[in-house]
């Protein structure tokens, strides 16, 4: 039997994280001088905290990860698949190889794979669900690792537009030249991953609205002449605009062909860095 380990900020809908095949290891936040499991706060009290202070991550507990992969074990898998986050964005797969390497040394005939998913969020909920479907298929665990490495550098693109540039300022991602400039002429970046699994800019707008028109222009560039196995669709926060923007997402990623479409709100890990009003959309080819 082959089971699925992930971080929380795989951002897995509810309908895809309570399949037995899968657990899901929380990460961290620190709020001032309180430390919290992803799951011990609600996105209203972390956006609140937004108001007056900047949240950070952290990496998950030795004790959480060794959780997550005896879960796994008691439950029967005898192998298993780690996905995580991408490795340039978040050391989280350190804890996990670490405890994977204990664990073999106590049950030699397990196996445990690795797969760096290259990017987060929807991303990596659009790998975790192939995942399972190449498991419920019967491929074998080698054949399964091939395929998601291969999808994570060919075939899946995520993009997100951020609201606000500050968060991912304090988090070193850009320059305080370069927010400043963009916060004072509203300006809304577009963002994607790279083929080395790191966060780059491809456009920016001035404003959601134009934002959210020049995010859906990628999309059918990305996908001109491509056949889309699934999609996702993700925001951060619940106010009546950003929930329209994501409609807007997800009725074109229909009309782009896409046979079904994740929905959700983003993990804490992204909101921290990207605050409430983000969508975004990814897309899986065949």
């Amino acid at each position: 039997m082959i089971g699925i380990l992930c971080d929380s900020g795989s951002d897995l809908p509810p309908e895809l994280a309570k399949i037995d095949e899968i657990e899901i290891v929380p990460l961290k936040l620190i709020m001032g001088e309180k430390e919290y499991r992803e799951t011990e706060i609600s996105e209203k009290e972390i956006v609140e905290f937004m108001k007056t202070g900047i949240p950070r991550t952290s990496l998950p507990s030795y004790e959480d990860v060794k959780l997550g992969f005896e879960r796994l074990i008691n439950r029967g898998y005898k192998e298993i698949i780690v996905i995580n986050i991408s490795g340039k964005l978040s050391g989280t797969h350190n804890p996990f190889k670490f405890v994977g390497a204990q664990i073999l040394e106590e049950i030699p005939d397990l196996r445990i794979e690795y797969v760096d998913s290259m990017t987060l969020s929807g991303g990596i909920a659009l790998l975790v669900e192939l995942a399972v479907e190449m498991i419920e298929s019967g491929m074998d665990i080698r054949g399964i690792v091939f395929q998601l490495r291969k999808s994570a550098m060919e075939k899946l693109k995520i993009f997100l537009i951020v609201p606000t540039l500050r968060f991912l300022r304090a988090g070193g991602r850009i320059s305080k030249v370069s927010a400043s400039i963009g916060e004072a002429l509203n300006f809304k970046p577009i963002i994607t991953m790279n083929q080395e699994g790191d966060i780059v800019a491809i456009a920016k707008a001035r404003g959601m609205k134009r934002a959210v028109v020049k995010l859906i222009q990628k999309l059918e560039e990305e996908t001109k002449g491509k056949k889309l196995r699934a999609a996702a669709v993700y925001h951060s926060g619940s106010d009546k605009e950003t929930l329209e923007y994501a409609k807007k997402l997800k009725e074109k990623l229909l009309l782009l062909g896409a046979p079904k479409i994740m929905e959700r709100n983003i993990s804490s890990v992204l909101l921290v860095h990207a605050s409430s009003g983000l969508v975004g959309a990814g897309v899986l080819f065949m």
